[in-house]
Parts: C-alpha cells; sequence; structure tokens
C-alpha cells in the first residue's frame, strides 16, 4: 500500500528511471559547461548508472582545502535499491562543497572506476600528488582509487576504522587507536602498539590487526602531506541521514 501511495504522489518509480536521458539534457541545456554521463546495461536498456557534475565546481578544487573525500550511501529506493555517489572537499572556511554525485546498483569496484573516470575528466588539478584522497576502506573503492589516482596520497577514514576496532576489540581498543592516530613519530606509535599488547587481553590480535594497516593512510607522523587537523571524512561528506533525504 505504502509503495501504491507513493507512485500516486510522485509517479511510477520504475518509470522514472526512464526520464533520466531527458534529465541529463536538461542539465546540459542549463549548465553548458556541466560534465553529465549515464549509460545502460547492454542486454536490457535499462538504466545503469549516472555522473553529474557541475561546471561551477569543476575548477574549485584549486580554491579548496586539498582533500577529496569519497563515500556512496543507499537511497530511500527500497524496490529499485540504488547507490548515491559523493565527491566533495571544504572550501577555505571549512564549509562541504560537493564535488560531483552520481548514481549506480551497487558500491563496487567496475561502479566506482566509472565515477572516477569521470571524476577525473571533470575536475581540473585532481590528478596530483598535492591532492589527498580520503575514504572508507571499501574494496572496490580502495583498488579503484589506486588504479585510477595512482598520484594521489589516500588516506582511511578514522571513523571507519574505528567502528571496525570496535567491532573487532570493543571500545578500550577505539581509545588506543585514537592514540595511534596522532602518534607525532614512529618511535611513539610503535611505543603505543608495544603497551597495547602488554596490557590488554585482546592486544596480541590488536597489534596483527594494526600492523596490516599501512601508517602512511591513518597516522600522523606518516602522512606524506597536511590533513588540515582532520583523521575522519565524517566532516567531509554529508551526513547520511541528509544524504538519505535526497
Amino acid at each position: 500500500m505504502r509503495d501504491i501511495c507513493q507512485d500516486m504522489i510522485s509517479g511510477c518509480q520504475m518509470q522514472s528511471f526512464s526520464h533520466i536521458p531527458a534529465l541529463c539534457a536538461r542539465i546540459r541545456d542549463a549548465d553548458s559547461g556541466a560534465i553529465v554521463d549515464w549509460d545502460t546495461f547492454e542486454d536490457s536498456c535499462t538504466f545503469r548508472r549516472l555522473f553529474v557534475c557541475p561546471s561551477a565546481t569543476r575548477p574549485i578544487l584549486r580554491f579548496c582545502q586539498k582533500m577529496v573525500a569519497l563515500d556512496a550511501c543507499f537511497t530511500k529506493n527500497k524496490k529499485y535499491p540504488t547507490q548515491l555517489f559523493l565527491a566533495t572537499v571544504h572550501d577555505g572556511n571549512s564549509q562541504i562543497v560537493p564535488l560531483a554525485y552520481g548514481l549506480a546498483p551497487v558500491e563496487n569496484f567496475e561502479n566506482w572506476m566509472w565515477f572516477l573516470h569521470n571524476l577525473k575528466i571533470s575536475i581540473q588539478d585532481l590528478s596530483s600528488d598535492e591532492v589527498f584522497i580520503v575514504s572508507d576502506r571499501q574494496k572496490g573503492l580502495e583498488k579503484a582509487v589506486s588504479e585510477m589516482l595512482p598520484e594521489n596520497p589516500h588516506m582511511h577514514c578514522g571513523h571507519h576504522l574505528k567502528m571496525n576496532v570496535q567491532k573487532h576489540f570493543g571500545k578500550v581498543a577505539v581509545q588506543v587507536l585514537q592514540n595511534l592516530f596522532h602518534a607525532p613519530y614512529e618511535e611513539r606509535f610503535n611505543s603505543i602498539l608495544e603497551e597495547a599488547g602488554n596490557r590488554l587481553d585482546f592486544g596480541r590480535k590488536f597489534v596483527q590487526y594494526v600492523r596490516r594497516i599501512d601508517p602512511e593512510r591513518y597516522v600522523r607522523y606518516a602522512l606524506p602531506l597536511p590533513r588540515y587537523g582532520r583523521t575522519t571524512i565524517t566532516e567531509f561528506v554529508f551526513r547520511l541521514d541528509a544524504i538519505h533525504a535526497w
């Protein structure tokens, strides 16, 4: 009944995908400098994915903090599951600036490669060893960044690391990880790990887990570029409930 009512108010969800070509054409007409791309599944000609980068954001990276956050989340469309892809930065006043967005049925390597290919074409100065890429450790995204943007330093999101550590080792380990984030030099990093290994019940497994993560992806002393005081991407992307409101 809910789906029927929603279709009556907003229109048929399935038919709405057929309007995407017209939507893309309207965007191009209204914003001639925008990069808009979409494609379909070859076997069925049904909607596959969408990418939009407004012309106003294409040159903006040079005026913003050199950290681009990448993330994706589910939309509210439960009948036809779709994920919203986002690339965002912070300006000089630490205000969020969305660079580009996209839609795809699932977050995986292939769709991230497609999104990053279009993003690389759209955003000037993106492919550079002076621009950080910040993301979670989603395997498809991590691999896509390494292949599509090999010059860019790639930083893990501290928030996602803490959630994973809490899931496996509990809240005490999260505090240890927080201290590791801010280790000013390698000796301090190693001493924190050594202390945790000797003091905590799960210490040995925790140390092994942390050692498998490259310090250059999340530890202060090892990062090759400034982080502007941040260790997470939760400040760079819209809150998930705001994204879901789309």
